[in-house]
């Protein structure tokens, strides 16, 4: 996956205290993909957090993985009309899993000029 950047999955742990800081990723339309890897870890208990902190709204699609039997549902665009933190999961791995075990993320701000912070968490 030459150009693309994965993702870095923080894992919270049943009843204790966990940071809620992974490291973050950027993604932008103009671009490579990022990628979280989902063949390690069960995609039921992935959420996947956005933020956009500059003065434009944002739009972040996950690819669908067509090759599975949900991946002809087709990509999700979710797009964001306010600045803040916006929270997207778990997953359906039928739909966006790909035969790598990868789910393929692009970001973009209004003009496709800035960058969305995307970050992974596992559920316990």
């Amino acid at each position: 996956m030459a150009g693309d950047s994965a993702i870095t999955v923080k894992t919270l742990s049943n009843n204790a205290f966990s940071t809620l800081a992974p490291s973050a990723v950027y993604a932008s339309s103009t671009g490579a993909s990022v990628y979280l890897d989902l063949d390690t870890m069960d995609a039921s208990r992935v959420l996947l957090l956005f933020s956009q902190t500059a003065g434009a709204a944002m739009s972040v699609t996950i690819k669908d993985g067509a090759e599975y039997s949900g991946g002809t549902l087709g990509d999700v665009t979710l797009v964001t009309t306010a600045l803040g933190e916006y929270a997207f999961g778990p997953f359906e791995s039928a739909r966006f899993k790909d035969s790598d075990g990868y789910i393929k993320i692009n970001g973009a701000t209004t003009g496709d000029t800035s960058l969305c912070n995307i970050k992974a968490i596992l559920l316990p």
